[in-house]
């Protein structure tokens, strides 16, 4: 495992539609592992070994992460935004985060009171950054309508090798597909084995829809995230248990779970031709981390 890599992966902002800073390192990364590597208009990087194979095994994993975007900004040169994707609103307030102006700029994320006590039924026009600038002049000067907004922490190492960050959903599906190539060459793979990490997922599911069809698979595998139900609150699962920390062990198996999750996350429907799906389970997803 290239931890290293990972960690400047979920470094690298990539908010939904901001992708294409991470996808360049990607394709850097790959092109140094010898990979095939071209890109498409949707802002995808396909990595690939025996291109020429008539038998084409696409993997996808979206690499894109949910945040915001600046859509005003007020005379007091306080921020407001939109969406990219499936923001927990109560769970914005008072954070830290980081805007991707003309420099990288830290606010935070204020919150319109009520009779000057916190609210919990909260749009999003409730919602403001505060960076410390005076005015919508000041403000103008370093951001505009339309630069992207993340949270500012990136990744964190907890006990247990368990880890939290911001972009596990879905670097850690991006991550797995790309090294799932490398590892198919090491094996001697004769068929053709492509690696999509694939952009906008979390809003238009473009991406797939885009990498599916330059590839035109013979199978396909979305790989993405799943909520663990081991930790509290959580309902029973359909089928049984899932857990985070789940890993294979000699003489066991893969240590593959299953579970029942309707909908189309990962790009499953977009991709077109009927693929398998796998996830990685993880606690507290869209939840700021």
């Amino acid at each position: 495992m290239n931890k290293a890599f990972l960690y400047e992966m979920l470094r690298t902002e990539s908010v939904s539609g901001g992708e294409i800073p991470l996808q360049k390192k990607v394709a850097a990364y790959m092109r140094e592992q010898g990979a095939e590597v071209e890109t498409d208009l949707a802002g995808d990087v396909i990595s690939s070994i025996n291109s020429a194979s008539p038998f084409r095994v696409l993997l996808c994993g979206h690499i894109d992460e949910i945040g915001f975007r600046v859509t005003h900004i007020t005379d007091d040169g306080y921020l407001q935004v939109g969406k990219a994707g499936g923001i927990r609103l109560a769970l914005a307030q008072g954070k830290r985060v980081t805007v991707l102006g003309r420099k990288r700029l830290t606010g935070v994320m204020g919150l319109l009171l009520r009779n000057g006590e916190v609210r919990t039924d909260i749009e999003l026009t409730d919602l403001y950054i505060d960076c410390g600038f005076t005015s919508r002049a000041e403000a103008l000067e370093l951001v505009a309508p339309g630069d992207f907004v993340t949270y500012s922490y990136a990744v964190d190492e907890l006990e247990n090798d368990c880890i939290a960050g911001r972009g596990l959903d879905n670097r850690l599906g991006a991550y797995t597909v790309l090294h799932a190539l490398l590892r198919a060459r090491e094996k001697g793979a004769k068929v053709g084995v492509f690696a999509a990490t694939t952009t906008g997922e979390e809003t238009t599911m473009r991406g797939a829809f885009h990498a599916a069809g330059r590839v035109r698979p013979t199978l396909a595998v979305a790989v993405d995230v799943i909520h663990t139900s081991d930790f509290s609150g959580m309902p029973p699962p359909a089928l049984r248990p899932y857990q985070a920390g789940r890993r294979p062990r000699p003489g066991q198996g893969l240590g593959v779970q299953r579970a029942s999750q309707p909908g189309a996350g990962g790009g499953r429907r977009a991709v077109g031709n009927p693929p398998a799906v796998c996830r990685h389970p993880r606690r507290y997803g869209h939840r700021c981390g």
